[in-house]
């Protein structure tokens, strides 16, 4: 009898430990992305704000030249 006991109470306690596996692999998951979600917002974030600064001292960040800037640039050079 204790055998059976003790069986079915190994069996239990594998049962929950396999169900408490899935359960912190599915909060991992979810911490991963939250984690990947606040570094893609901070990063954002810090962007705008130094693109701001930049921009209040006058210097263009990340802006690709258009075709009106290119125009001037090639003037300018000429003259």
């Amino acid at each position: 009898m204790h055998d059976s006991l003790r069986l079915e109470v190994t069996a239990s306690m594998a049962n929950i430990s396999d169900r408490n596996s899935a359960e912190m692999l599915e909060i991992q998951g979810h911490l991963a992305n939250l984690v990947q979600g606040m570094t893609n917002m901070v990063t954002t974030l810090w962007l705008k704000m130094l693109r701001e600064l930049l921009c209040k001292r006058g210097i263009r960040f990340f802006s690709r030249p258009t075709a009106h800037n290119r125009q001037q640039k090639l003037h300018q050079s000429n003259n």
